[in-house]
Parts: structure tokens; sequence; C-alpha cells
């Protein structure tokens, strides 16, 4: 039992929800949620418990999108696809339980990697395809594919996770409120009408294969607003005018992904997955395994960046090798253009002739790179626009967190924006200082926008919970969830009104009781008394008994003796506490029998009644008689004057217990 305790830095670490997930460890914050490594103790396995975040919990808006994601993710049975558990809300906490998926993301390859092989994006390609052709049968759009959310298990698998911004295609409408998901990874449509179906998800898809294969996102820029007006407004340039060896079918697979308009790409993910097997067949790479995506992590996550270890990333090889001619330099440069032309016509006759047709233009046409340079030029100015006097005009909020109010509102209305107050429960900022501003500090927000202080009111005072009688373990984790830290260190008590291993009180910081209901400050630390039970009965058992009980119940034993006309000389009369309440180490003070007290009965003989009984009282007795107490006829003497006793009953010099009553025998003689 520690003699001092250390409140964990998150308060959920350590606890069980509902009896059942003990949360062990933290993997990851989110904007909207906390993702646990966990225990499951009813199936013993490991999960991921996702908690929404408890400002974001009290808005029933967050609480429908966070729900959603369990609701879309629980109708999707398949392998590439991250499996929903259960979900659940208790005590305030809203959380989700999702199959532990141990490994990396994407995102983390690919910042240990240049770029993937064609090889090794196409085994991925293939399995997040499989998983969102899985969502899209089920009438679900993910809505926020990037590489974080795509997993990469040790034995090759890929997962598609966070279905937390999933809609029912059925139900895609547009809406006035921010738009959610990355804005490297958001198609034309999102931005501009903020609309989605599942030709939204092959948007993104389509980034995700350029970036694999080259490394980088084809649209940067030193602002959100400049990226998303590049997606809005420009074509995705191919991925082998960065990396040349990429093969040409790969580049048609990016251009047919990411056109701008929405009914120009693949209806869904089922279509894409069609046509990249078709790729793979061409490329010689049908007999797909994840061999080549379980080699490349064992060798990122060993740290092995030898020339070796890289070979997987080298191009693979895909042009055909042309027969051998012994035709002059000219001829067989035409007789290649003559090649190239019949593969064109041939490939404008299959189903990607839409794609191949976008890419030998791209390709074929010179007259296009002044085209580019006047559209390039056109979009500098529309941007210089669009940044300047436009939508995407802004100024980026400063930061005034930790300030007072009044600072932080004067600060702001000097910028040009209107302000509005909030006060909001916080743990961590002092009541009265502001905790941050929405939008929040570093977003580029537009010229006189209203932006909201969000004021601290000081910590949630919350209930406490009805936990008096309860088991320990229990009351602990209902604490916990109720939004208390509670202290490792529980202190014990005897008490004969409640069980071992339950709960006798709460104190509070300053070891005072606390009774329930009333409120308390969120995150404070409660300590549970906890009975040990009553206190051992050792009444009528020896005193060796009684000390090997007391002490085996962690007792001192301090033994006095006394007599007792009832309980048997040696037996245990009383075991009482020194001091109340008693807990281990304290001392029990045992009173061990002696039996009753004896006295000898005095010689009275030849005494009155009256002297003889003092004298038998004097010894610790009580005398009677059958003469009465009262005077001799004709006289003024009582009998018991002048009455003398002849002997008694039991007899002088026996031993009788104190307070016996013995009997005097006397004879009246009146002369």
């Amino acid at each position: 039992m520690s003699d001092s305790f250390i409140p964990p830095s998150d308060p959920l670490i350590g606890s069980t929800l509902d009896a059942r997930y003990r949360i062990d460890e933290r993997l990851a914050r989110g904007g909207m949620a906390t993702v646990y490594l966990a225990r499951d103790l009813r199936l013993d396995r490991p999960v991921a418990v996702k908690v929404l975040h408890a400002h974001l919990a009290e808005d029933e808006t967050f609480r429908v999108k966070f729900t959603r994601e369990a609701l879309a993710s629980a109708r999707l049975s398949d392998p590439n696809v991250v499996n929903v558990f259960d979900q659940g809300e208790s005590e305030g906490i809203c959380y989700l339980v999702l199959e532990y998926v141990p490994g990396q993301t994407l995102r983390g390859l690919l910042q240990q990697q240049p770029r993937l092989s064609p090889g090794v994006t196409l085994e991925i390609l293939d399995q997040l395809l499989e998983g969102l052709s899985a969502a899209h049968r089920a009438g679900i759009v993910h809505r926020d594919l990037k590489p974080e959310n795509i997993l990469l298990t040790p034995d090759g698998r890929v997962k598609i996770a966070d279905f937390g911004l999933a809609r029912a295609a059925s139900r895609a409408t547009s809406s006035n409120s921010s738009l959610m998901g990355t804005v490297a990874y958001l198609s034309p449509e999102l931005l501009r009408r903020g609309q989605a179906d599942e030709r939204s998800d092959i948007y993104a898809v389509g980034i995700i294969l350029f970036e694999m294969l080259t490394g980088q996102q084809p649209f940067t820029g030193e602002h959100p607003e400049h990226i998303a007006y590049q997606h809005a407004t420009e074509n995705v340039p191919l991925p082998s005018e960065i990396v040349p060896t990429v093969p040409t079918e790969l580049d048609d697979l990016v251009v047919w992904a990411t056109r701008t308009e929405p009914e120009d790409r693949p209806a869904n993910a089922r279509e894409l997955l069609d046509e990249t097997r078709r790729v793979e067949d061409e490329l010689g790479l049908t007999a797909l395994s994840p061999h080549g995506v379980v080699d490349l992590i064992h060798r990122t996550e060993s740290g092995d960046r030898s020339e070796n270890a890289t070979q997987v990333l080298e191009p693979t090889a895909i042009a055909p090798e042309l027969p051998p001619t012994t035709a002059t330099e000219p001829e067989a440069a035409a007789s290649s253009a003559v090649a190239v032309a019949e593969r064109l016509s041939t490939d404008l006759n299959t189903p990607r002739s839409a794609v191949v047709r976008g890419t030998a233009r791209r390709r074929r046409r010179g007259w296009m790179l002044s085209f580019a340079t006047l559209l390039i030029t056109a979009l500098v100015a529309g941007a210089g626009w669009f940044l300047g006097d436009g939508p995407g005009a802004g100024i980026v909020l400063p930061g005034v967190a930790g300030t007072a109010p009044a600072d932080a509102q004067t600060t702001l209305e000097q910028l040009g924006f209107t302000t509005a107050q909030v006060e909001e429960n916080s743990i961590d900022v002092p009541k009265g200082q502001v905790i941050g501003t929405d939008p929040a500090e570093g977003t580029r927000v537009p010229k006189k926008s209203q932006v909201t202080i969000r004021i601290s009111a000081g910590p949630r005072l919350i209930p406490l919970p009805s936990v008096l009688g309860a088991d320990a373990d229990l009351a602990s984790s209902a604490l916990t969830e109720a939004g208390f830290v509670v202290a490792a260190e529980r202190p014990e008590r005897f008490d004969s009104t409640v069980s071992a291993g339950s709960v006798i009180e709460v104190l509070g910081t300053d070891s005072a009781a606390i009774a329930v209901g009333t409120e308390v400050e969120e995150a404070s630390t409660l300590t549970l008394v906890v009975s040990l039970g009553a206190i051992p009965s050792v009444t009528g058992s020896s005193l060796s008994e009684a000390t090997a009980t007391l002490e085996s119940a962690g007792l001192v034993v301090a033994s006095s003796e006394a007599y007792s006309d009832d309980v048997p000389a040696g037996q245990v009369i009383s075991a009482k506490p020194a001091r109340t309440p008693t807990t281990k180490g304290d001392t029990i003070n045992v009173v061990v029998s002696k039996g009753p007290e004896m006295v000898t009965v005095p010689d009275v003989s030849g005494k009155t009644l009256t002297a003889a009984q003092a004298a038998l009282q004097a010894a610790g007795l009580s005398g009677t008689s059958n003469y009465p107490q009262q005077n001799v006829p004709l006289t003024n003497t009582s009998y018991w004057d002048v009455v003398k006793v002849t002997s008694t009953n039991p007899a002088a010099g026996s031993q009788v217990k104190k307070g016996s009553s013995v009997t005097m025998n006397g004879m009246f003689n009146p002369f």
C-alpha cells in the first residue's frame, strides 16, 4: 500500500468501463475523441476503446456524429474494415469498442519511405478497395479517407478505420456547417457544395494512390485554403511527371479516380477495384499477396535503411520488350510511333477509353504547355482575389488563452472581429480565465467574423454517487466514471455494520467524510475508507485462542483477569477495543475470568443475631434467621438482640461465593 498517491495524468487509465473494459494505455487523441488500448475482461482480449471528449459528449450534435460511427461500422463485416464490437454511454462517458489492430498506419509507412513501388502500391490499393467496396455495398460513404485511417497489420492486412464521418449514401445532403475531413483528400464537390457520395471516396483513393506512387501530395500550399482552391479548380497531375518510372496504367487509374466532375469517376469502389485488378493482370501482378507489404513493414520497423532493404521500392519494369529489328533508327522510331498509335486505338475501345484518352491528350499535345502557362497565370490571379478580397481573405486568430476575458475581447475587436462569450467547465484553466476561442487559435478566419471567447467556469460540480456499502472496486469505477480521481490508498477499519471489502465512507481532499449527493469538483481526489468487517468475537474462548484469533486479524491483545460468577475460570469475559474507530494494529483489552470470588464463613457462635449478621456482612456474606426482627413480648428488646447463634449453615470455616447467604441458627433463653 503506497504512502503517497500521484494522480494519473489521464483519469481514465486504470479505470474499468461498465465493469468490463479496463483502460490500460492511451494510443491517440483526435479532435473528437481519445483512443485507448483496453482489455475486455469478459472475453479476455485486447480492444481499442474510443472515448468522446467530455465537452463534446455534452453536445447532442457531436454525440449523434459519434454514435453514427458505431451504427455505420457495425453494418460492415469485412476483413479489410476495422470491426466494431460494442458501443455505450455511462455517467456522461460515450465510448465505442473497436477491434484492436496492431501495426502502423499508411501515413507512418509513407513517412519512413520516399515512395512505394508499383507492386506494393497495388497490394495496398487492392485491399483498400475491397474494404471500401463493402462499405459502398452497404450504402455507407466514409467521407474521411486518408493515410492516417488506413491501418497496416504486421501480417500485411490492410484495414480501413474511423467511420466517424460516414453517412448513409442515401442521406448525402448539403450542410452549412464547416466541412469535416482532411482538406488534402477532399473532393471538389465536397469543397464546392458540401455534398459527398461514393465518388467522393473514390477521389480520396485517387489522391492516396498518387501519394503512394510519388511520396508527396498532388497539391501543396501554405494554408489549407490554398490546397482547397487547387482541388476545386485543377486536375491532379500524372504521377509519372514526378516519378518517370511509374507505369502508364497507374497514371490512368489516378486520372480516372480524380476527375474534377464526379460523373467522370468510377461510380463506386467495386468499379475501380475491377479496373485495378485488370491493371494488375496487365502488369503481371495477378497473384497478389501481402508478402511485399509484410516485407516492407518489417524492414521499416527494424530501422533497416540499407540498399537491400529498400529494393522493394524499386520501380517494376513493365514496358514490353520490342522484338529484335535491323531497321534503321528513323524506321524504328516510326515503327514505335505506329505501335503506340495502334495501342491507343485499341485502348479507346476498352472500358478505360475515357481514362486513356485523357492521358494520351495530355502527353501528345505540345500546345498544352502554353495553355498550362496561361491557366497557371489565371489561377494565380484567381488565388490572389480569393485570398485577398474574396472568400479566402482572413486573419489568423491570435492566442488569448489564459488571459482575462476583457483583454481577450479587446485584442480580437482591435483585429476587426466581433465577439461573444460562453462559459465552459475546465479542470485545467482557473475560473474566470480564457480557455481559448472558437474557431481555435491559429485558424484563418474571414474578416469581421464573430469569434466566441470560451471562459472557464472552473471544474464541474458533480454530485457524489451513492457508493456507501458497495464493493470497493466497483465504487472506485463508479467514482472514476463520474469524473473523480480515486486515491490508490484505501484506509481500512473494523465495522460491525458494513461487510468486509465494502465502502464505509468517502473522504475528500481535506480528509473529511463526504455525504452522498454532495456536489464535489470534477477531478477531485477522493479516498475510500473500506471495512475490515466486525472485530472477531472471542467471548467464552481461552486466552490463547482469543489471542490467536485477534492477532490473525491484525490486532494487538492486552489481557487482564476478573472474578466472574457466570464465566468459568480461564474463559474470556469480554474483549473491547482501546479506541474507536478501530483499525489494524490497535489494542483489544481482553478480560479473562478468575471464576467466582470465594470467602470463608466466619465463626459467629455465641454472638447475638445482630452481631453475627454484622460479622457475616464484613466477610462479604449476608445473614438470615428464622427469628423475626421484632421485640420480644412484654419487653422493649428485639429477638435479634437477645437470641444467640448456636451454629451457621454453611458451617464456620466453609468456603462459599462472596455474597452468599448464611443461615444463623439460634436459641432464645429469656432467663
